[in-house]
């Protein structure tokens, strides 16, 4: 990924209007499966404390 590419999808508040709009739907795509990812891990971690 493109350096600037990277910071827009792992920072949020980061102003994506500087891309094209298909490159701006790609980073929105990537930001959201992020969120998935993270919420899954955390959620996993938390079920693996419980368990012990």
């Amino acid at each position: 990924l493109h350096k600037k590419c990277f910071m827009a999808v792992n920072d949020p508040n980061y102003d994506i209007n500087q891309f094209d709009v298909k490159a701006q739907n790609k980073i929105i795509g990537y930001r959201e499966k992020l969120v998935i990812s993270h919420t899954r891990n955390n959620q996993s971690a938390l079920m693996e404390r419980r368990v012990r």
